[in-house]
């Protein structure tokens, strides 16, 4: 896996035996910190004898994450069938997007949907919060949010723009992606 993952996100392995071959219909044990948390047969091997197995177990939460993958397969030496790994799990980063929604599809709703598809249920890479430029005022303290995209044409108030220069000189991530009609 990588060596970082987010919450929610499937966690994907890749398994190899090196000098050997992973026979199809082998069995996979996953261990998360300690404790079984799957077990995938192998159903396809390419012609390198790699195996994709995929599991969708729940991450215990956030923080350093500790695992093993076992192949069950019996081959003589079994200390190389059992891989280590180690990740950080982290919450998604959370996104304010801030639009005039002013006909069906617009920007903010575009952006929102290409960093986190609703379909994409487990494999969402950010936590988007969509906002009408002008409900802004009512929304909380901006440091809670890793970045803020302003979409298309917004009016926000004095009192926003003071806000978000601070959020800025903070160190928050700023993204402004205009529209044909923002001057």
């Amino acid at each position: 896996p990588r060596d970082r993952l987010t919450v929610n996100q499937k966690l994907r392995l890749t398994c190899r035996v090196g000098g050997g071959t992973i026979l199809v219909n082998s069995r996979v044990n996953l261990t998360l910190n300690g404790e079984p948390a799957g077990t995938r047969s192998v159903h396809e091997v390419d012609a390198a004898g790699n195996a994709l197995v995929t599991f969708v177990p729940p991450m215990p939460g956030t923080g350093q994450l500790a695992g093993s993958v076992e192949l069950e397969y019996r081959d003589g030496l079994d200390i190389d069938n059992v891989w280590y790994f180690t990740c950080e799990v982290r919450k998604p980063p959370r996104l304010l997007c801030i639009g005039n929604p002013g006909s069906a599809l617009q920007q903010r709703d575009i952006i929102a949907m290409a960093l986190a598809p609703r379909g994409w249920h487990g494999r969402q890479q950010f936590d988007v919060r969509q906002v009408h430029h002008r409900s802004v005022p009512e929304q909380p303290d901006l440091l809670q949010y890793d970045c803020v995209i302003l979409t298309g044409k917004c009016e926000l108030s004095p009192d926003f723009w003071i806000r978000l220069q601070q959020y800025v000189n903070d160190g928050g991530s700023l993204l402004v992606y205009p529209d044909s009609t923002t001057s």
